[in-house]
């Protein structure tokens, strides 16, 4: 880990390191970001016999959540990524542990990439909560420039979490509040309707994700053009 810095109040950006990133091309999305435990030597994946990834489950086994590639300097063999600050989350901790100078846990490991990913549309209809933020600015980026189509984002308190996000023109941009509530899933189902036969990209809860797949298919929409997916799940 090179830096960790702040992204406005909810969000930290992570630059990474290594020697070699190559396989991180300009269409990769996801990667896992495979970070120690707190107390205790890491104990580090390795490869079985017939090439699959045999992960550890003692005390010694790794973190290793799935983030999206924001920026890949090849030259300088860097990463960037975002984190979405919350209490409690593992990830959370360990960024802010580096961030204040702590280096028992900056050497980290990347596993991928992987991910569906750029999206190659001309209407898009595209919702998230704080978890694809990154995801959503990643793919904005890389539509053509000529797009139309309609973003949605959710966070606690609306624009004010001060994400850099920006789309095509031809993009309407709505904000919505928690703290109001305002709901992610009520508003890309009344959305839906105006933008038949666009292409859906979607980034929230699990249940969410899977109302809303149930929801397109029961209207019919081309499972090609749909991209749903459940990034966290809620409490049971």
């Amino acid at each position: 880990v090179e830096k960790v810095e702040a992204l406005g109040p909810v969000f930290l950006r992570i630059t990474l390191s290594g020697e070699d990133l190559s396989s991180h091309g300009d269409a990769s999305i996801h990667f896992r970001l495979v970070q120690p435990p707190k107390d205790g030597a890491p104990e580090w994946p390795t490869v079985a016999p017939n090439g699959s990834t045999v992960w550890p489950d003692g005390p010694g086994a790794p973190h290793k959540p799935v983030y999206t590639t924001r920026y890949v300097d090849h030259d300088k063999h860097t990463l960037v990524t975002d984190v979405f600050v919350h209490e409690g989350g593992r990830t959370t901790d360990w960024a802010r542990e580096v961030m204040n100078g702590e280096r028992g846990r900056q050497v980290i490991g990347l596993v991928g990439p992987a991910g569906g990913g750029l999206l190659d549309a001309d209407r898009v209809l595209m919702a998230t909560d704080e978890t694809g933020f990154p995801a959503a600015a990643r793919l904005l980026e890389n539509l053509p420039k000529s797009a139309t189509g309609e973003l949605i984002l959710e966070a606690e308190h609306g624009a004010a979490c001060a994400y850099p996000i920006t789309a095509p023109e031809g993009f309407a941009v709505r904000w919505l509040s928690r703290a109001k509530g305002e709901t992610l899933l009520g508003a890309i189902r009344d959305a839906m309707p105006r933008h038949e036969g666009a292409h859906v990209w979607f980034a929230g809860e699990k249940g969410d994700a899977k109302h809303l797949r149930d929801t397109a298919k029961a209207a019919g929409w081309d499972a090609k053009k749909l991209r749903i997916s459940g990034f966290w799940s809620a409490p049971a």
